[in-house]
């Protein structure tokens, strides 16, 4: 029996449960990747790595049957067919072939540089997908959403800072003052 990861949606193994074949829309998604953001942060608190934030987002999408890959390797493809596709650079989170996410810790903001790297990511993925790579991503529509996280604090208080390409604004999330339901 072949083991898949829950990236690998509507296969079953004895590792991994069944991960839903449906396509959860983008903005429900969107919602579930702030929520564990969230999560990580009240859990966690400030002044971790992003790996640590990553593996906790990780998990609290993998529980809600959210089929997400970290550090997600990102292909330029070439014009030339038999020439190998060219490393753009490693993605932290691809949500459900969906939502790029590039996280950040212990920034004082979101500046520029980010929001130019997630972009970047975002324009390669856009372009057409590379056969047998998984950069090919089956969309059920043309667009990607990319979102910068922040995991940082502000006066002394913990704050998830956001910033997407659908709105291009930033947003604050104070955490303390966030309630979750379990």
């Amino acid at each position: 029996m072949t083991v898949m990861s829950p990236i690998t949606q509507g296969t079953t193994s004895r590792f991994f449960p069944r991960v839903c074949t449906c396509r959860k829309q983008k903005l429900v998604l969107y919602a579930k990747v702030l929520e564990s953001a969230v999560r990580a942060m009240k859990l966690l608190g400030p002044g971790m790595s992003e790996k640590a934030y990553e593996q906790h987002m990780f998990y609290s999408l993998y529980c809600n049957n959210i089929a997400t890959a970290t550090q997600f390797h990102v292909y330029s493809p070439q014009e030339h067919t038999c020439k190998p596709p060219i490393l753009c650079g490693i993605l932290d989170m691809l949500v459900q072939s969906k939502i790029l996410v590039e996280l950040k810790a212990n920034q004082r903001r979101i500046n520029s540089n980010h929001i130019e790297q997630v972009m970047r990511y975002y324009d390669v993925m856009q372009k057409k997908p590379m056969e047998g790579k998984l950069s090919s991503i089956e969309q059920d529509d043309d667009t990607l959403l990319a979102i910068v996280i922040n995991f940082t604090q502000i006066n002394s208080q913990n704050v998830v800072q956001i910033w997407n390409n659908a709105t291009k604004k930033h947003e604050t999330l104070y955490v303390d003052k966030i309630v979750l339901r379990d």
